[in-house]
Formats: C-alpha cells, structure tokens, sequence
C-alpha cells in the first residue's frame, strides 16, 4: 500500500482500496471463526484459500510497483515481512486455525493510511477522526468479545449468536466501566482476562469523555467562533452604550457575513496567501461576477486577472448611502450580488436600478470630476471596488478596455444616468 504524494493511476488506487476493504473484513471474520468454528471447516478453507490468493496477489503487485518507481525505501523490510506474513496459508499448513490469526497484522497498512490522511487536506478532518475512534473501538470490543469466548466465558449451550452477543455483551459493560456483574468470572485466567479489560475500560472512559467531547465541539468551530465574536460585540455594544437601532444594524450586518459568507472576510484570506495562490483563488471567488459583467466576459485572461487582483471585496448593508452627489470619486464599483438605487442629486427621484453584473462610478474616474448622483443599496450588497490608481492603470494597460469603458461612460453621460 504506496504512501505516495504524487498522482497515482486508478488501478493501484482501486486495488489499495480493495485489499484494505477484505483486511478489515477478515479482522473482524478471522476471530470470530477461531473462537466460534474451529477446525478445518468447509468455508473456513474456502476463506483461508481466497485471503491466500488475494494477499498473494497483493505481494506481487507491490513488488512490481515498486520496482518500476525505482527504489524501495518506502517499501522496507517491515513492510515487506508484513505482506509475506500475511499471504502465508500458515492456518491450513500447521493445522492450527489460531494460526490464522497471523493475517491480521495486514491490517497495519490501515495505520499508515491513517497517518497519511491525517496528513492531507480532508473536507472533514473531525469527522474523519471520530469515524476512525469508533472504528477502532468497534474492532477492539470484538477482538476482547472472541477473547472471552476463547477462555469459556459465555456458555457453549447456547447458540453462536447468542455465546457472540453475549460475550460482546459482558465485553462493552466492562469496557464502559458499567459492570452489571450478571456475567463474571469462573476460573483465574477468564478473573485475570477481566481485570485487564476494566484496566483497559478506565483508559477507554477517560478517552472517551475528554476527545469524543473535544472532537464534538470542533465539528463545527466556525459557528463556535461566530457564538463567540457575538457575544463579545454585544458586551462591548453595551458597555459603550451604543444605541439600540444601531446595535441591530450592527448585529445584522454580522449576520448576513455568517449566512453568505461563514463569518469569513475575502480579501484577509486572500491577503495570507502567495501571489500565485491569490490569483488562482480571485479568480475562483469572482467567477461569477466576470460571467455578469458583459465588457469581461469576453475580454483576454491577463485582462481578468489583472482585474480581479486589484478588486477589493466589501459589504454594504440596506440602506447605505455608496456614493453622493458632489463627492469625489475613487472607486468605481462592481456589483457582485444584489441591487442598487441610482438617485438624482436631491436623493429621492430613482433613476435607474442596478443588480448582479452591473457596475457605476466609471465617470468621476475618467473625467476627475465629481459624482453627479447618489447611489444606495436596496438589500444587503457584494461589491467589488476598483480603486483610481489600479484604474487608471488597467486603461493604459489595456487599450480595448479602455475603449469599452468609454463607449459606456459616453452612453451614460448622455442620460445622467450613473455617477
């Protein structure tokens, strides 16, 4: 099983994923067989046979694998005994079925895939441990569960099932330290076997208590955060005794940032990231703003990226005034979702409503004169601003935009429309 970090093709992918697949099978089947069918039974041969030809297979193919990648230091000689070992019919050749139980070390592979995957980027790190604790809680109940039966515990009376479950039984009580007492102890090594386990028990509570509740608050820690962060904001609101109205603005505001945005700020992210990563990622995040904007859709790849490298991610609330009548302008805006209000200097005749796509402030930009009519966001807003030096940059680098972004102000200039 390659722990490689380069890309691998699908067939040893696929095969990995097989073997590990009947390796955990067979840990859980090869224990159960040697305490509750022993001897040289019909399927027991058959299973035997076919985890011989599986591993068997598996030996050869890792041998050849890592012949062609040209060394063998990943592949050593621990690696190699375990695979050997592990394909080995020594059950049937000793004539012991516990002998099979020799297999189970195959399952060490699991381990280091584990630690591979601890390693990488998974979309549910948490998740991914808990499933890896109870697994392993789950296989070692069985493991103690066979144990007990091997020693006598469950009596023989009864039917398979009914000896598993009740070992399995006797096995999670002492293990969470419960103890019922209905089934104990009847001979030293079966007392022995039992104090050992509710050793092990006492670990396994502790265990369980502190990581289960620690692995259980970080499934979703983001929205702890979040928790967090409000609660101190509405103490700090308080205690400067900041009016109601704008604490709910406020708390709004926060709000619409967790519902759209998980709480995360775009441009602190993209700010922590190297210049290639960022360019990758901008383009990414505004994917759909350079589908909506009709002069971008069609413009050249350097244009977008310089672009959108240069675009700054804000939110405005409803209500907020983006830019006024009279004021300079230094910013032309893109508007990434939502709708905005383009209103007369007397800030109440609506001139025009723009909404995903759009975008305003071109013309102070490119006449250096002052805004001639306000702008106001009619729900909550993403917009993307382009500030006048990576503005008047993007022109001179840029002659067909230039041109484009004329022809639009030239429109607009005959209607008014936009500042």
């Amino acid at each position: 099983m390659p722990d490689q970090t380069e890309r691998r093709p699908l067939f040893p992918i696929v095969w990995d994923a097989l073997v590990l697949v009947v390796t955990i099978l067979a840990a859980f089947a090869i224990p159960a067989r040697v305490v509750l069918a022993p001897g040289q039974q019909p399927l027991s041969l058959a299973m035997d046979a076919a985890l011989t030809a599986l591993f068997g297979v598996d030996l050869v193919l890792r041998l050849r694998w890592r012949r062609s990648a040209g060394g063998s230091r990943a592949w050593n000689r621990w690696w190699l005994a375990v695979d050997v070992l592990s394909a080995l019919p020594l059950g049937r050749a000793l004539g012991l079925g516990s002998a099979a139980l020799l297999r189970l070390i195959k399952l060490t592979h699991l381990l280091r895939y584990m630690g591979g995957w601890r390693r990488r980027r998974l979309l549910h790190p948490v998740a991914m441990r808990l499933g890896f604790f109870f697994f392993w809680m789950s296989l070692s109940a069985h493991w103690l569960a066979c144990g007990w039966i091997y020693l006598g515990g469950s009596s023989s009376d009864l039917g398979t099932d009914s000896v598993y479950l009740g070992a399995l039984y006797w096995c999670v009580t002492t293990l969470t330290t419960v103890g019922y007492g209905d089934i104990t102890p009847s001979t030293p090594p079966q007392a022995i076997y039992t104090m050992v386990v509710m050793l092990l028990g006492v670990g396994v509570y502790g265990y369980v208590i502190g990581n289960v509740a620690s692995l259980l608050s970080k499934l979703d820690s983001v929205q702890a955060q979040y928790v967090t962060t409000m609660e101190r904001l509405e103490a700090f609101l308080r205690y400067r005794h900041v009016p109601e109205h704008l604490q709910h603005h406020i708390f709004d505001y926060y709000k619409y940032l967790w519902e759209n945005r998980m709480g995360y700020d775009e441009t602190s992210v993209l700010e922590d990231l190297p210049p290639t990563l960022r360019r990758e990622l901008s383009l990414v995040l505004k994917r759909d703003l350079v589908k909506n904007v009709s002069f971008l859709r069609d413009a050249s790849p350097e244009l977008v990226q310089d672009l959108v490298l240069e675009m700054k991610a804000v939110v405005v609330t409803p209500g907020d005034l983006i830019v006024r009548a009279g004021e300079l302008g230094r910013h032309i805006y893109f508007i990434g979702t939502g709708s905005v209000e383009v209103m007369a200097p007397d800030e109440t005749t609506v001139l025009r409503t723009l909404s995903d796509g759009d975008f305003f402030g071109e013309l102070a930009l490119l006449h250096q004169r002052r805004r001639n009519a306000t702008v106001r966001a009619v729900g909550y807003c993403d917009l993307y601003l382009l500030d006048q030096e990576a503005f008047d940059a993007t022109l001179e680098r840029y002659p067909d935009f230039a041109q484009d972004i004329r022809e639009i102000s030239e429109e607009r200039t005959m209607t008014t429309e936009t500042p």
